[in-house]
């Protein structure tokens, strides 16, 4: 082998060494980029969520390419929303109980969506009896709770949501603030092996395919 063909060889080595150790560093980047530009990393804050979701626990919003049902679980921007929430981007994690055109009422803890009764199995007897569900339909809880805008609404007005907490005893929701607009919302949850058992994964990541599904004990 001549001195350019050995020269030439060196070359394709050195590079190929190069790419051996610069491919993983670009694909890291890449997938970082992805991650951030569609995935949304939170850690649950408060008792809102359970039992379902704990506080302090990590779960990940994955921004509106994920679709969002009734009975989903998601988080959204509460800044504007809630007039209690003075702090820009402080982030909510709620489930959707009723979606754009929807009635929703609770009748002695029972809620119905367009008037069909809907499955609360993922949460306890106590948790969706009267006293911690309650009685009420959308207008009379605008009335009740003042909401700033969306008075007097019938059904859940266009491009929004309204949303409560799995601890309905606890939870600051669409009860009290009104319905969440969808350009608040960020996405649907999702969680993971590593972080909850299997009851409770699936009545955050696939409890909206058994929305209308309700157990006599509801």
């Amino acid at each position: 082998m001549n001195n350019a063909a050995m020269k030439k060889e060196k070359t394709k080595s050195f590079l190929w060494k190069i790419w051996t150790w610069l491919w993983p560093v670009l694909l890291s980047v890449g997938m970082v980029l992805i991650a951030h530009h569609f995935v949304y990393s939170v850690h649950v804050s408060g008792p809102s969520m359970e039992p379902n979701l704990y506080n302090g626990e990590p779960i990940f919003c994955f921004k509106k390419f994920v679709p969002i049902h009734r009975g989903s679980v998601v988080c959204f921007d509460a800044y504007g929303v809630d007039p209690q929430c003075k702090t820009p981007e402080k982030i909510y994690v709620k489930r959707v109980i009723g979606a754009e055109g929807d009635t929703v009422r609770s009748h002695n803890g029972r809620l119905y969506v367009n008037d069909k009764l809907v499955s609360q199995s993922y949460i306890s007897s106590s948790q969706r009896n009267k006293e911690n569900t309650g009685n009420w339909n959308l207008a009379s809880l605008s009335e009740m709770h003042l909401w700033h805008s969306h008075t007097d609404e019938q059904k859940v007005p266009k491009g929004a949501y309204f949303v409560m907490g799995d601890n309905r005893k606890v939870s600051n929701d669409s009860r009290y603030f009104g319905f969440v607009p969808e350009d608040h919302v960020l996405g649907p949850v999702k969680v993971f092996k590593l972080n909850t058992n299997a009851t409770r994964r699936d009545n955050i990541n696939k409890f909206w395919k058994h929305y209308f599904e309700a157990n006599n004990d509801n």
